[in-house]
């Protein structure tokens, strides 16, 4: 399965969850995916923005967690 995770990096270089796009068979099967993610997400390194005309901007991305059994 394949779970997609929205990304969001601000002009700052903070790092937030926006959205987490994870089927219901495989929520049921980890229910605490969630608060997994978030936990793992503040032990990011911060991250430098985007750069557009030498200015930082926001930038949103989509990262696929691939599960195997």
């Amino acid at each position: 399965d394949t779970i997609l995770v929205k990304l969001k990096v601000d002009a700052t270089g903070l790092t937030s969850l926006s959205e987490i796009y994870i089927t219901e068979e495989t929520k049921a099967s980890l229910p605490q995916f969630d608060s997994l993610l978030k936990v793992s997400l503040q032990k990011l390194p911060k991250l430098e923005p985007a750069i557009k005309r030498n200015m930082p901007v926001t930038t949103e991305f989509t990262l696929p967690i691939i599960l195997k059994n």
